[in-house]
């Protein structure tokens, strides 16, 4: 038998309202935590940031690849220019360091920016559970092959 997978999917915009959603987001309630950071959309719907344009629809694809119970935050940063002060809120987090938008983030265990975020076969490695032993054999053994290959593994 399979097991039961559930997926919430939250919108969130600005630094206050994703960080009150995290701490109401029962660690207990869900096996995993994912945040999207990208750029706000205009009337039109479409993001000021192109790498976020690109990136979207493979993010849409792969929501469908969460196991257990998940929650997904799609949170926009804000405009470009608010986004581009390096004194940006989300860039000085000392849980998100953002850097660049768009980033996907697994709490606790990995991270994707821009160009990852439309490669298939990275979007399955981070919507894996099973994945993030990755991250366990990299601490242990440094200079395994195993634990270059993981690029995008990060700790909280």
């Amino acid at each position: 038998m399979e097991p039961t997978r559930h997926l919430d999917v939250v919108t969130v915009r600005g630094y206050s309202e994703i960080k009150s959603a995290l701490r109401k987001a029962d660690k207990g309630q869900y096996d995993s935590i994912y945040v999207f950071f990208t750029g706000d959309k205009d009337q039109n719907g479409v993001s000021w940031c192109p790498d976020c344009v690109r990136a979207e629809p493979f993010i849409h694809g792969s929501l469908d690849k969460t196991k257990g119970r998940s929650i997904f935050f799609w949170c926009y940063v804000g405009e470009r220019d608010k986004w581009k002060n390096p004194k940006n809120q989300f860039r000085v987090d000392p849980v998100f360091q953002l850097k660049c938008i768009p980033t996907l983030i697994k709490i606790g265990t990995k991270r994707l920016t821009e160009a990852q975020c439309c490669r298939d076969d990275l979007l399955d490695l981070i919507f894996d559970d099973d994945s993030d032993e990755c991250r366990a054999s990299a601490r242990t053994n440094v200079s395994s092959s195993a634990s270059k290959q993981c690029c995008m593994c990060i700790l909280f």
